[in-house]
């Protein structure tokens, strides 16, 4: 097999794995640096700062990004890519509801392996390396994928793959590439399976430990006294029923148990965690929220649909909620 595939099959890493490595150990050593390397040398020419996201444009056609090798995925589980990716912007942004998406085109810098007459660009100058577009793995992703923008070509037109005639390595090396950027495609892929979900069971909240997903149940208890948030308690002592729906978790951490209790509150949601440990919420962005202490009750009011992050100094694995 052709070297290059043989790498792109398998980049394992670290080096001490090479024992589980397909191929003999002198190759590994031989050649394994020499192609990471070519990716752990990269130089970002226009870096973006990637805690400030109003730095970052707005994604257009022909732009040109690195994009995150690990991330979570529409239903918080952790997908990891086997290589880091650079991808060209081939549309303008499609939104649907809460999620943003965008085609993109991965780049190769193994050029080697182009098919005759598949646009290569030679200016190191842009991406910092000799790369040619993947024009036949064309695919959505999610905006949030993008990490940091390097720079802007002009795209050629489409090759007309009726007349190419690839040879071995180059058929196998666009199936590997294919498999390779499936974790890229993932994070449209989940939010269509989750649209499909909610569509037979409801617009339902999801915990998602250690990549287990929970659909959560409407609970429809009436109001009790011990153990409740503050504002269910007030509804009671008023005399009022409660008519939110309410959504409930238990969980054990370490031989403790942690109740999470979830009311939809019109167009927000509440959480409340009850627990003696602290607890920190973020959302997917790393944006932290401040709690209400409510007795032995952790509470977040006004949180609007989407993916967060609950975890505390006990928890092994965080827990991840969608709204």
């Amino acid at each position: 097999m052709n070297e290059i595939l043989a790498f792109l099959s398998e980049p394992i890493e670290p080096l001490e794995k090479i024992s589980n490595y397909p191929l003999n150990e002198d190759w590994v050593k031989e050649h394994y640096a020499k192609f990471r390397s070519k990716y752990s040398n990269i130089k970002i020419n226009v870096p973006v700062k990637n805690d400030m996201v109003e730095d970052k444009p707005l994604p257009r056609t022909g732009q040109i990004w690195t994009c995150f090798q690990t991330y979570d995925d529409y239903f918080g589980n952790e997908i990891n890519g086997k290589l880091p990716y650079y991808v060209v912007v081939i549309d303008e942004v499609c939104k649907l509801d809460d999620f943003e998406s965008i085609r993109i085109q991965p780049i190769n810098l193994f050029v080697e392996l182009r098919a005759k007459d598949e646009q290569i660009i030679s200016n190191k100058n842009i991406a910092g390396f000799e790369f040619f577009i993947e024009h036949w793995n064309e695919q959505p992703i999610s905006v949030n994928l993008l990490n940091l923008y390097i720079g802007s070509i002009q795209l050629d037109p489409p090759v007309n793959e009726e007349f190419l005639n690839l040879s071995d390595d180059q058929k196998k090396f666009r199936e590997i590439e294919i498999e390779n950027t499936s974790y890229l495609r993932q994070s449209v892929i989940s939010f269509l399976s989750y649209k499909e979900i909610i569509a037979n069971k409801g617009n339902c909240p999801i915990i998602n430990i250690d990549n287990y997903i929970n659909y959560l149940v409407e609970k429809n208890d009436a109001v009790k006294e011990d153990g409740q948030p503050y504002e269910l308690l007030i509804a009671a002592k008023r005399g009022k029923k409660d008519l939110r729906k309410r959504y409930h978790y238990s969980h054990h951490v370490k031989g403790e148990k942690m109740e999470i209790e979830l009311i939809k509150d019109r167009n927000t949601f509440i959480l409340s965690i009850a627990t003696h440990q602290d607890v920190i919420l973020k959302d997917e962005r790393g944006n932290s929220f401040n709690p209400i202490k409510s007795s032995n009750n952790t509470i977040f009011k006004d949180l609007d649909s989407g993916l967060y992050i609950l975890n505390s100094e006990i928890m092994d694995k965080p827990i991840k909620i969608r709204l």
